[in-house]
């Protein structure tokens, strides 16, 4: 009889400290938001100047601190759980590598101005995901 109330005394403890513990992990997950929304708006006004840059040369600075910022965005959108802006995120680093690699002012704007817009995108959807 002494075994078993050990036990269940031992079992009780134990759980008191995994619910203790999930509820100290889920309340970084509203911060975890707020930096993808933040990281977010960074990429979106690198990408912003980028898409107004007048040369290929002038751009091409912006949209690799784009892609940096929207690839935190998007790291912090995993850890907050919200996979609406982890894609939003994600798409927008594809259109912010098709920009770099464009050897044309012409072919580069368009690609930058996707990948902005998706920058914002990923920012509501991590701010949805933040309430």
């Amino acid at each position: 009889m002494k075994k078993q109330y050990i036990f269940f005394s031992l079992l009780i403890a134990i759980g008191v400290i995994a619910i203790s513990s999930f509820k100290s992990v889920n309340k970084s997950a509203p911060a975890n938001c707020m930096m993808a929304v933040t990281y977010s708006e960074m990429a979106m006004i690198q990408f912003k100047k980028a898409y107004k840059a007048k040369t290929i040369e002038a751009a091409q600075p912006f949209i690799k601190k784009g892609m940096e910022q929207v690839q935190q965005a998007s790291a912090y959108a995993v850890q907050c759980d919200c996979t609406q802006s982890e894609s939003n995120a994600l798409t927008a680093y594809g259109f912010g590598k098709k920009a770099l690699d464009a050897t044309e002012l012409e072919k580069m704007k368009p690609e930058a101005k996707k990948a902005m817009d998706l920058s914002i995108t990923a920012m509501a959807a991590a701010q949805r995901c933040d309430k």
